[in-house]
């Protein structure tokens, strides 16, 4: 996005590199403005109004400094005088560069800290992270159609994990995966959360697609020499799925999780 000196450009870019149907309609009824006007926008025949331009920024889950720089272009468009323009091609400069740089990137130990525990907090944002590694899932839209998610929930996540630094969002408004592999060790305090979230959602998946599905509950009484046996087990197929995982191609999202209990002790 930085690198263009036209808004128009930018939504250009953003409706040809979509899966999304019918995203150019979305984008008026966001901006409260008729289809045929941002047509004539897409054709630099009108300028958007400032309002317009900051709704559509919004609805496509832009950061605050995409929405500044695209406010900035808008208002580039529409100045009228040498000066004005100017003063405006200065703050896009300066924009730039803020974009660049690393220290704006970086966050400090207690936001990494924040960031990290909000990332935990709820099963969505490790789905939507990792569902950006599948081709097909790359927009807020399909990503909310695919997980049965509100549209507004997968932006919130978006949000926090371009904070985050693990995801960001391409020049065509695509999301990308920057860092895949994330571990939490057993010691961490957001472990337990992290296992619970997900076990919260095993119980709605467990009513879905039930012929996909494999589920297995087991109590038994066992020798702790055996339970040790099937302990290792687990442990090494684990360590198989990770390695298989790692060279599988992206196609579909994939839960597996497993539980071993000595229970009462």
């Amino acid at each position: 996005m930085f690198n263009e000196e036209c808004y128009v450009e930018i939504l250009n870019n953003v409706l040809l590199a979509s899966p999304t149907k019918g995203l150019k309609s979305k984008l008026s009824i966001a901006a409260k403005c008729h289809a045929s006007h941002l047509s004539q926008v897409l054709s630099k025949k009108v300028d958007l109004s400032l309002d317009q331009a900051f709704a559509i920024g919004q609805y496509l889950g832009w950061s605050d400094l995409e929405i500044e720089y695209f406010l900035t272009l808008v208002s580039l468009s529409r100045s009228g005088s040498r000066s004005l323009s100017q003063y405006y091609h200065t703050k896009l400069a300066n924009l730039r560069d803020k974009s660049t740089k690393l220290s704006n990137r970086l966050k400090t130990e207690k936001n990494l800290k924040e960031l990290a525990e909000k990332y935990y907090s709820a099963w969505y944002y490790s789905a939507v992270h990792i569902i950006l590694t599948i081709p097909e899932y790359k927009t807020p839209d399909a990503i909310a159609a695919k997980l049965n998610i509100p549209r507004k929930t997968v932006l919130n996540a978006l949000k926090v994990l371009h904070e985050i630094g693990i995801v960001t969002k391409t020049a065509e408004g695509l999301w990308e995966v920057l860092e895949f592999d994330l571990h939490i060790p057993a010691n961490s305090p957001l472990y337990n959360s992290y296992h619970i979230n997900w076990r919260n959602e095993v119980s709605r998946l467990v009513q879905i697609n039930k012929d996909k599905n494999l589920h297995y509950t087991g109590l038994h009484s066992m020798s702790r020499k055996d339970y040790e046996i099937l302990r290792e087990r687990i442990m090494e197929l684990i360590e198989e799925s990770r390695s298989l995982v790692s060279k599988s191609k992206e196609e579909d999202l994939v839960l597996f999780a497993v539980d071993l209990l000595n229970i009462g002790t």
